[in-house]
């Protein structure tokens, strides 16, 4: 069985495809919102090494992915195609479309920040508070949680990307990909490794 996409070497990447503000980035949201503490001192080179992204000294595509100046280079699907539409169906033309690439963590805040502005709000009363609650009709937790899970889990193999439509009664976020071996949709309503 062949390596998935993320877990290979890319052919032609060099290190300086990595962007090192990406990667500053990244060690500060690692260290001070997660606590981890990095063994030497948080070089790119040595921030990859350490995250298990480098193979014998070769970038993988998840680096790329993840911290690179131009990551659809090495892997062009790997975007998120974002559709708003007005009603309860496809129309054309699309309403509001935007294809969002750059790295996993930018695809993810600019889709949900995609979604997000387009939902549904309501602002509560000042009962409690002087600041008054707004409330989204659907938890932006939820949208946050759901768009991470279709960009981490696609299948990076495929030429499809991610797409998100947004509707007058639903969202629907779905990707390249399918359950791994183990799992059935019947396991998926019982308890089950993530």
């Amino acid at each position: 069985m062949k390596d998935p996409f993320y877990l290979t070497s890319a052919k032609g990447e060099k290190l300086s495809d990595i962007a090192p503000d990406r990667i500053d980035w990244f060690v500060v949201e690692a260290s001070v919102k997660r606590r981890f503490s990095f063994e030497k001192t948080p070089t790119p080179k040595n921030v990859l090494t350490e995250l298990g992204l480098l193979d014998k000294k070769r970038l993988l595509h998840a680096a790329l992915m993840l911290f690179g100046k131009n990551p659809q280079r090495f892997c062009p699907a790997a975007v998120v195609k974002c559709s708003h539409y007005h009603g309860t169906s496809v129309t054309r033309p699309i309403p509001s479309h935007q294809v969002l690439g750059n790295t996993l963590f930018e695809q993810v805040d600019a889709a949900a920040d995609f979604v997000l502005s387009r939902l549904d709000r309501t602002i509560g009363g000042r009962e409690e508070t002087t600041a008054a609650e707004e409330k989204l009709e659907i938890p932006k937790e939820a949208i946050r949680e759901i768009i991470v899970n279709a960009v981490v889990h696609r299948d990076y193999d495929s030429n499809a990307s991610v797409q998100i439509d947004i509707f007058a009664d639903r969202v629907e976020i779905m990707n390249p990909g399918g359950l791994t071996d183990e799992l059935t949709v019947d396991d998926l309503v019982k308890k089950h490794l993530s």
